[in-house]
């Protein structure tokens, strides 16, 4: 594998992966601007359109003592205009040694422009997305392009990258294998990502995450959370370092029902009364679960007995 293309993808993954993770974000329904905006709104970047009657310009990254701004040809389609959000992110993300970054129209010799181009794509196509929607869902050619709103160009660039770098493939094989994906025959891609699935998987779960920065980030989109959808909640001493780190967060526990159950909240949002109150209708939810199974279990019993009296009166 090429080492600058294996260094580009390990860093872009380190930042996507993270992301998804700490989100809880669907890989099915993954969306380049949720990490995109999240990245703008922690680094206070800002970013705006140009136009120049050439329209040889397609992005600008200034970096200066103001701070951190991008803009993008507004004038291009809204594909080519995420191709080229993603590139100026890339600059900044892989600590290009410039304050000042150009992207011409089909101009991308240098090295820095070539490095992010690759993270741009790596953004936009995540490798683990891209295998739950082609090798698990069996999206087709379109749908992908569709739902991660890239032209088929990149689309095409992308997976030939993939292969290419990452299978022992030929160019030619890959490139059959795309074109037939194109038409709607799944085969070859299918096989060819086969190849290629453990170590994307392996990649991913590499990928570690701060649980803390993850329960706050879950709070923070849904007000509520408990151990059952966060386990280190049922820690003391995680529970003591979420408070002491986020003042917005308070924790409890309530036992009910013969259960114990460990919670958490954002103070602004909810009181401690409603904070217990979904606490105490999860235990009784829990609950009622508990009995529909133990009838269900209770009933297949009987039927099992009823069945196995009639076998045996049968045979006499």
């Amino acid at each position: 594998m090429d080492t600058r293309y294996s260094q580009i993808k390990e860093v872009a993954n380190r930042y996507i992966y993270k992301y998804i993770k700490e989100n809880d974000s669907s890989l099915l329904g993954y969306d380049f601007e949720e990490f995109f905006n999240h990245v703008i709104e922690t680094h206070n970047i800002k970013v705006m359109e140009h136009h120049f009657s050439s329209r040889k310009i397609e992005g600008l990254t200034l970096i200066d003592e103001s701070g951190v701004s991008f803009s993008y040809e507004r004038e291009n389609p809204q594909v080519k205009q995420n191709f080229t959000k993603c590139h100026e992110l890339g600059h900044f993300l892989l600590n290009h040694s410039s304050s000042f970054f150009t992207e011409l129209k089909d101009e991308s010799d240098s090295i820095f422009e070539s490095e992010a181009n690759l993270f741009s794509a790596f953004v936009l196509m995540p490798s683990i997305v891209l295998l739950s929607k082609i090798f698990y869902r069996h999206d087709s050619f379109s749908r992908v392009m569709k739902d991660l709103k890239v032209s088929a160009e990149a689309l095409v660039y992308r997976l030939r990258d993939l292969f290419s770098h990452e299978t022992t493939h030929s160019i030619d094989e890959v490139n059959h294998a795309i074109q037939e994906y194109k038409n709607g025959q799944f085969d070859r891609i299918v096989d060819m990502f086969g190849l290629l699935k453990s170590s994307i998987i392996e990649e991913y779960k590499q990928v570690m995450i701060d649980m803390l920065a993850k329960t706050y980030h879950l709070l923070t989109r849904d007000s509520y959370l408990s151990d059952r959808q966060i386990y280190e909640l049922k820690d003391k001493e995680f529970r003591q370092a979420l408070e002491a780190e986020k003042s917005d967060i308070s924790c409890g526990q309530l036992f009910d029902y013969g259960k114990v159950i460990y919670f958490a909240w954002k103070k602004d949002r909810l009181t401690e009364r409603q904070a217990v109150s979904n606490a105490k209708t999860q235990l009784l939810l829990e609950r009622a679960w508990d009995v529909q199974r133990y009838k269900i279990k209770a009933k297949k019993g009987r039927v099992g007995n009823e069945t196995k009296r009639g076998r045996t009166a049968s045979w006499y």
